[in-house]
């Protein structure tokens, strides 16, 4: 559970981070008019709280040590905080949050499904009642506290680890927080914490003994704070039923709601820092009427402040698009005229936009609170010029969609894919690269639900790493950091090196020319660093689809099957050969590799059942034109030539059109088909098929800058039927095995 911490000076934190300081008239104040008369704190002119004159570890003698528990020790510490709440101070309102000692074995319970329950001493949290299971809701938690009367290394480590699990839960559990608060105190000695997305923070310890004001001060600050100041977000509000209510500006004294319906893709992290994306199937909502309307889907993500939205990412991407179409052919290369020609029809129109989702509404909070100047990394490995700020992000989509790998049947996926492929060239020739092809990423629109066949529109989404290429001459590529899901990342980003290697003329042997002065001479070779390009993202797709076939083989009948081979042999064969080659690392394996740069289509053939086996061999030869096309550019240098790219655009084209003249491969199936509801219904929202049941493991996320991160996608839209096959266009070369 490791964060992104950095320690400063306890006033620096307290300026930076608490919301706000109480004037040291109030603190007088409130001692003297509250904590005196109440006989928590002594009335000599030096005054100290009356319970804790020394150290909490002095009042355990040895041989009763074990019976002193922390919550006997600290339970003053209620009734000091009561007694503050009491106060009045200038201009501030008190909340309604109260300072609460945990009973023993009582934890913060998860609002989600999770086995984990974090165990805290006690915590700032509304007046709320115990959960059934006797545990404190962590959507009522403001401030977790952790104690212990020693001091030892081992206790200090367990109380961070007890207030990060805490905040590390609540912050999965509950939407509304953007940042947290949390106490330790070992002994005499108190720090706090400070939690967010962009980074973690800790005071230098003070003895609260020596120096009572200082917590009086912190216990003011939590009691007599806004919501919104303890972290919570005031464009989200929860309901008694558990759904959130979002709060999208519109225009300048209005707003629109969105209310949630059920969450579609997001997982407790192990991290605070990082994006934490979430998607919701939502519902348009008023909260005047209560009346709910249209569904459509919410992107909740955390981005770096620097960072572009969506929106804007999308805008630039279509201005690009329509520019690159409005200038002459005769100023573009012939390779690339002829993808302009193919898809004018689509610019001209604006049809195009159809396979990008429509933005409703969107959404950018404020910047997360910065780093304090005086800021020191917490450990060697982390240093304050790696922590960035940090922005919320929402955006609405229109369209209520399924991921590519949701589908029933390969011919649908392939349609959608395919689809997915003229987006591509799209960008291909306003000169963009995705960076981040995935199975969550294509998804599938579907344009009807009345029974009639079954049309898909493919949606090409998440643009938020997709970048202008080639890159400019200035571009520190050192920098680009790998990005994607690994099932579906290209060799070279997932190798960091380049196909090809050039080899070196031999040197003429001469006498000393091992010598460490000879050496010493010597030019020292750089690697290049990989820099994604427009072919890595058309290899995603080429292992996309390999994973679609390959991590699906056990929903095929077993008369699909010529020969001795079995179903059940299949299914072994298939996960001995695939489970290497589709790991979630971020490095290339050996056997991904080899998977890449030999042929796999005679070892495949006598395991794959006879609808699919044509269709694997025209993928393996795909595979062949992938790899020639790699090694030429980057033996000719041409990496940075955009004309370079248009060949292998053109040869995907044309694997995708000739399958189609042979749909044998269509009925290939993605999921146990399910039975037919008895009553006719067409609800376009049931829900997708189990994420775990394919063949493979469930791919996820790894980004080097990126937190373990969830894909945009969401919900299903109705049942299938089978989709139309893609014409052929001219020219094409064949690819189905054996031409």
């Amino acid at each position: 559970m490791e964060q992104d911490f950095a320690t400063c000076d306890v006033d620096n934190f307290m300026a930076a981070y608490l919301p706000f300081i109480p004037s040291n008239e109030d603190v007088i104040n409130c001692i003297e008019m509250k904590l005196k008369p109440a006989g928590l704190m002594t009335k000599t002119e030096d005054s100290v709280f009356t319970n804790f004159q020394t150290t909490p570890v002095a009042d355990c003698a040895a041989s009763d040590f074990e019976d002193c528990t922390e919550n006997d020790t600290y339970s003053p510490l209620e009734d000091i905080a009561a007694a503050v709440g009491t106060f009045n101070p200038s201009g501030r309102p008190r909340n309604t949050y109260r300072y609460s000692k945990m009973p023993r074995k009582t934890s913060i319970s998860p609002e989600v499904d999770s086995e984990v329950y974090n165990e805290v001493d006690a915590c700032f949290m509304l007046d709320q009642a115990l959960t059934a299971d006797g545990c404190r809701s962590s959507l009522v938690t403001a401030v977790p506290i952790a104690f212990s009367v020693s001091r030892t290394c081992e206790d200090r480590l367990q109380n961070n680890e007890k207030i990060l699990s805490a905040n590390v839960q609540i912050m999965n559990d509950d939407v509304r927080r953007m940042f947290k608060f949390g106490i330790t105190i070992e002994a005499y000695e108190v720090t706090l914490w400070y939690y967010s997305r962009s980074h973690c923070a800790m005071s230098q310890p003070f003895n609260f003994i020596q120096n009572p004001e200082l917590l009086i001060s912190v216990f003011m600050s939590f009691l007599f704070a806004t919501e919104s100041e303890l972290g919570y977000d005031p464009m989200i509000q929860l309901e008694n039923d558990g759904r959130y209510i979002y709060q999208f500006p519109d225009g300048e004294h209005s707003s629109v709601f969105y209310r949630t319906v059920h969450l579609i893709s997001g997982y407790p992290s192990s991290r605070i820092t990082g994006r934490m994306c979430r998607v919701w199937l939502v519902e348009a909502y008023n909260p005047a009427t209560r009346e709910a309307g249209a569904q459509a889907v919410l992107k909740d993500v955390s981005l770096d402040a620097s960072a572009k939205i969506e929106r804007e990412i999308q805008s630039a991407i279509f201005e690009d698009i329509e520019a690159f179409w409005n200038t002459e052919l005769s100023l573009n290369s012939p390779q690339l005229n002829d993808i302009k020609a193919q898809h004018c029809d689509l610019v001209n129109s604006g049809e195009y936009r159809k396979l990008f989702l429509d933005i409703i509404t969107d959404y950018v909070g404020p910047t997360s609170k910065p780093i304090t100047l005086d800021s020191e990394p917490k450990d060697e490995y982390c240093t304050s010029s790696a922590i960035v700020d940090r922005k919320q992000y929402r955006v609405i989509f229109k369209e209520v969609c399924r991921s590519v790998g949701d589908l029933e049947t390969l011919g649908e996926g392939i349609d959608v894919i395919q689809q997915a492929h003229t987006a591509l060239q799209l960008l291909y020739c306003a000169g963009w690269v995705h960076r981040d092809i995935s199975e969550g990423n294509i998804l599938a629109h579907r344009t009807n639900i009345d029974g009639s066949p079954t049309s898909w529109q493919a949606k090409l989404v998440d643009l938020e790493y997709a970048k202008k290429f080639p890159p400019p001459d200035d571009y520190k590529a050192a920098a680009d950091p790998k990005t994607g899901t690994p099932y579906f990342m290209p060799t070279e980003v997932l190798a960091n090196h380049y196909l090809f290697v050039p080899t070196l003329e031999p040197s003429k042997a001469v006498r000393g020319m091992f010598t460490k002065a000879h050496r010493s001479t010597g030019v020292k070779p750089v690697k290049p660093i990989v820099v994604h390009n427009f072919q890595h993202d058309l290899e995603s797709l080429w292992w996309l689809i390999l994973w679609l076939i390959t991590s699906h083989i056990k929903y095929q009948p077993n008369e699909d099957w010529q020969g001795p081979t079995t179903l059940k042999d299949a299914i072994n064969f298939c996960q001995q050969w695939a489970t290497p080659i589709f790991q979630n690392v971020d490095y290339l394996s050996e056997a991904r590799r080899r998977c890449f740069t030999f042929s796999f289509r005679e070892k495949l053939s006598g395991f794959f059942p006879t609808n699919i086996a044509d269709c694997v061999g025209s993928l393996d030869l795909l595979r062949d034109f992938m790899l020639s096309a790699y090694v030429d550019r980057e033996e000719q240098g041409s990496l940075r030539n955009k004309e370079s790219y248009a060949q292998i655009h053109k040869h995907f084209g044309f694997f995708f059109s000739d399958i189609q003249e042979e749909p044998e491969w269509r009925e290939y199936f993605l999921t146990m088909t399910p039975a037919p509801d008895p009553s006719g219904d067409t609800n376009p929202l049931i829900s997708p098929p189990e994420a775990g049941a394919s063949l493979l493991a469930a791919p996820y996320k790894v980004k080097a800058k990126r937190g373990p991160d969830q894909n945009p996608n969401l919900e299903e839209q109705g049942h299938t039927g089978g989709s139309q096959g893609v014409s052929r266009g001219p020219d094409s070369k064949k690819f189905r095995q054996g031409r």
